[in-house]
């Protein structure tokens, strides 16, 4: 591929410096954040912004574009965009896993057979996306004695065809690059065109019907750390050297930089319980129960109202409780004179009787408001005024007038 030489060291230098000592103060001792992301945006060591930005510098002549849906759904508006998918098309997944599900990784299968490039940049794959493509990444830091710790130390990754590139080795300091690829025997065309530091195979290349795809791991090799230490930039020149050099588009992969350990598409928690044949009865019984409360509280219930206790009779219970006062110090008289005027303050404003004098006329309108008959009407009269006029009022007039009150109270 026709590659534009990087002969802005001074922009390298400055973008190395914007990205060790932005922000920080002299002396500083921050933690260094280890964090391996490989996301185009990320400026931390492990991030990915000087390999975004590298590849816009490589292929100036031509604009990335970028992805940010799930592959089948590119590869749909690819197909719909143009006349034929068979175009020579560049795609490049750079991610620190790349777990592409049965729909998707048919897509990708699809897409190289029919001639196309496809870069997968990465430390781990998933099982589906290892089956269609027959590749396994193997991490031999697991096969290491289980007394031997890993520690840092200079590693290195390197190019196979050293006739063509000129540094063989591409190293920086940090824990060793162990990862190696291994293709099915299926393929009659395999390249190995990288290794790691045990000299096992790290970069292939492998022709699938008219087309290629690359599989890199070992991929802290494209992080920030790695691309500006020395002169490790070449190693990323020297990969996308292998890409067609006229390619009819070069597309980005930002959607699985960005969903790490994302569940299948169409699974979740839920239909995850639901395979479990005793869960998913539960929840059925359980919707089943929820629903049959639903339907049977429908019908809008009312609060229920209660029952308001009528107001007690005030004036009677204060008429009686002043009576037992004055009926202690034998005063029945005054007693009399008491009961009456609050016995008549209760018949004006419980039976509206008008004020007027005690007479006969009273006593008619006494009997026709109360119910009692016309005799007790006149009694009662009688008993009303002898007590107002204070002679003679005995013991026994007092407790026939409080008898009487009491007749008219319960006739209520």
């Amino acid at each position: 591929m026709a590659l534009k030489q990087p002969v802005h060291i001074a922009f390298f230098i400055l973008l190395a410096l914007a990205i060790t000592s932005c922000g920080e103060e002299p002396n500083s001792r921050k933690k260094v954040n280890e964090e391996f992301t490989l996301s185009p945006k990320d400026k931390a060591p492990f991030g990915g912004f000087v390999l975004r930005n590298f590849s816009e510098k490589i292929f100036s002549q031509q604009k990335i574009r970028v992805n940010k849906r799930v592959f089948q759904r590119w590869q749909n508006t690819l197909i719909n965009n143009a006349d034929t998918i068979s175009d020579n098309h560049v795609y490049i997944i750079a991610s620190p896993q790349v777990f592409a599900y049965e729909a998707e990784a048919e897509a990708m299968h699809d897409f190289v057979r029919r001639g196309n490039t496809l870069v997968v940049i990465t430390d781990n794959i998933n099982d589906i996306f290892s089956e269609k493509f027959a590749i396994r990444i193997i991490n031999d830091e697991r096969r290491l004695p289980f007394q031997l710790d890993l520690k840092m130390q200079d590693t290195w990754v390197q190019m196979t065809d050293t006739a063509v590139f000129t540094s063989k080795r591409y190293q920086y300091y940090y824990f060793p690059f162990l990862r190696k690829l291994s293709a099915s025997a299926q393929y009659s065309t395999v390249n190995v065109l990288g290794t790691n530091q045990a000299s096992l195979p790290d970069f292939l290349r492998i022709r699938m019907g008219s087309g290629q795809l690359f599989v890199i791991t070992n991929a802290r090799a494209f992080s920030n750390y790695f691309l500006l230490s020395s002169n490790n930039y070449q190693y990323l020149l020297s990969t996308f050297a292998y890409l067609p050099a006229y390619p009819a588009s070069i597309t980005w992969d930002e959607f699985y930089v960005s969903r790490v350990g994302r569940q299948p598409e169409g699974h979740s928690i839920f239909s995850a319980l639901l395979s479990i044949p005793a869960l998913r009865w539960s929840f059925w019984i359980l919707a089943g129960l929820a629903l049959l409360w639903l339907l049977s509280n429908l019908r809008r219930k009312q609060k229920m109202i209660p029952v308001i206790q009528p107001n007690t009779n005030t004036t009677v219970s204060f008429i009686q409780t002043i009576a037992q006062l004055y009926y202690s110090k034998k005063d029945h008289a005054n007693i009399g004179r008491k009961m009456a005027a609050y016995f008549i303050e209760h018949l004006r404003s419980r039976y509206y009787m008008p004020a007027m004098p005690l007479s006969d006329n009273w006593a008619a309108m006494l009997s026709h408001k109360t119910g009692l008959s016309v005799s007790e009407a006149y009694n009662m009269t009688a008993l009303m005024k002898k007590a107002q006029a204070g002679d003679n009022f005995t013991e026994a007039d007092l407790l026939e007038l409080h008898f009487a009150i009491k007749r008219i109270e319960e006739k209520k």
